[in-house]
């Protein structure tokens, strides 16, 4: 961001405990964002229009928002944690 001269704050959510869900916490945490960032499942391909409608209560009553699809082409690494 600093190259770029873009002043902007990157805010890591942890919730390792699980007590809220992250469409919640994606509603919380971006309902006064200039811009908020979001990983989305993959499509699900018996009901498409269900995964949209899905979406787009989502988005309801926030800024604007980059949906992030990662590519099903990565590997999986596991921590050390998990190897063990």
């Amino acid at each position: 961001l600093k190259t770029f001269r873009i002043v902007a704050t990157v805010k890591i959510i942890d919730n390792q405990d699980g007590t809220k869900g992250r469409a919640e916490i994606f509603r919380e945490e971006s309902e006064t964002a200039d811009l908020s960032m979001f990983g989305i499942p993959p499509i699900n391909e018996e009901d498409p229009a269900g995964y949209i409608e899905n979406i787009n209560s989502l988005l309801n009553n926030v800024g604007t928002t980059l949906l992030i699809n990662a590519s099903s082409f990565f590997t999986e690494i596991k921590s050390t944690e998990e190897q063990d």
